[in-house]
């Protein structure tokens, strides 16, 4: 395998710039620069945020091109001048592998290498859109899509569950893909002192007397918010002592907010403001929960809840079926699309605090198989490899 850095130049592709998706190249690309890899970022600034303004001038100071690409999330015809933007970029920096994440940066870098005009493409999905299970003509269409490209680069699936889809649905072989977990850094997020967990509460306007079950996500179909809105109603006239703490927007923000009306619970839920940085949101809260009907692999919000030590509420959907049985001290599951299960899942949590509990091993499991070191270092050897390969004219 190559060992010379200067051999890598690493051009990453992303439209997000917010959430996980955007955290995860930004790690990335620190984790690289640590590595004294130079590397440049092409973005879209439509879906920005302060962190991302802070990473291009990052890449910028340490010798890298940036170029805003300014791309919606749904196709359009605007991204045809967007791809020969793109394809100018990387004849100028001249990268010798291209990484693009999730569907419409990973469509782009396909093409270009489907043209045969760029070197070796890595492409991470994070998270496919059918794999909610939900047959409509919208999936099927991405699906097509997602075969249609498939041949055309590595793809970084971030569980065995995104894998099998690939693998099943997709058809890509075990030669195209590997599975890479995202990570998360331990030293960043760790176990609030009682004192930090009355701060954080005070600093949120939270009670600090109450209970509280936190939760971190787009309000979006994909992450189920309905159900667990209602799962937590069950769960608070089951017994009384418990609110819910949600950060993050979206599309079913104004259903949720009915419902938390119908159901007559909306004392007892909380919304703070965005917040980039979410630690004082892990401080907190005394438990994560997580209702999504699919992800690609474990949310990096669970890896960091995980970090802080909290307990974790989650359901068994596509992509996260391997968190209930990796042994984990404080973990309770639900069926995915189930209130009452949920609503169980909440209560059997809330049922243990009543217990002598034994010591929490989710930071260790972190340090284990989630840092930055392993799982961005498992990225690094890929980009070396198909490197590797594109000059012995393997590619």
């Amino acid at each position: 395998m190559t060992t010379k850095n200067e051999a890598l130049r690493v051009l990453q592709v992303v439209e997000p710039g917010v959430d996980g998706v955007f955290r995860h190249v930004e790690g990335l690309i620190h984790f690289l620069s640590q590595k004294r890899i130079p590397v440049d970022l092409a973005y879209s600034s439509i879906r920005g945020s302060q962190a991302l303004h802070e990473l291009t001038r990052f890449v910028e100071t340490r010798g890298g091109e940036s170029f805003d690409m300014k791309l919606d999330r749904s196709p359009c015809f605007r991204d045809i001048p967007t791809l020969i933007s793109l394809q100018r970029m990387i004849v100028r920096c001249r990268p010798t592998v291209i990484h693009g994440h999730s569907s419409k940066a990973g469509a782009l870098v396909r093409i270009l290498r489907a043209s045969g005009a760029v070197p070796p493409v890595v492409y991470t999905p994070n998270a496919y859109f059918g794999m909610g299970g939900n047959e409509t003509p919208m999936t099927r269409f991405f699906t097509f899509i997602e075969r249609c490209l498939g041949r055309f680069g590595t793809t970084i699936n971030i569980s065995p569950d995104e894998a099998a889809f690939a693998r099943d649905r997709i058809g890509l072989s075990e030669r195209q893909s590997r599975v890479i977990h995202n990570p998360v850094n331990p030293e960043r997020f760790t176990p609030p002192t009682p004192e930090e967990k009355r701060v954080a509460r005070t600093r949120l306007g939270l009670p600090l007397d109450s209970l509280l079950i936190g939760s971190v996500g787009r309000l979006s179909p994909q992450k189920n918010p309905l159900m667990l809105t209602s799962a937590f109603a069950l769960e608070a006239r089951r017994k009384a002592g418990i609110s819910l703490v949600h950060l993050g927007g979206g599309p079913l923000a104004d259903e949720v907010r009915l419902l938390r009306k119908s159901l007559d619970i909306d004392q007892l839920v909380f919304c703070p403001e965005y917040m980039e940085d979410p630690r004082l949101f892990y401080h907190a809260v005394d438990a994560l929960v997580m209702s999504s009907d699919y992800e690609a692999g474990w949310p990096i919000v669970i890896l960091e809840a995980l970090c802080c030590q909290l307990p974790i509420i989650t359901t068994t959907a596509p992509g996260m079926s391997e968190i209930g049985k990796s042994g984990l001290s404080h973990c309770w599951t639900a069926a995915p699309n189930d209130i009452a299960s949920l609503a169980d899942a909440l209560h059997a949590w809330r049922d243990s605090l009543d217990h002598e509990s034994k010591p929490s091993n989710h930071r260790d499991y972190v340090f284990s198989h989630f840092t930055p070191e392993i799982c961005y270092g498992r990225v690094l050897d890929c980009y070396r490899e198909l490197v590797q390969k594109e000059a012995k004219g393997e590619g």
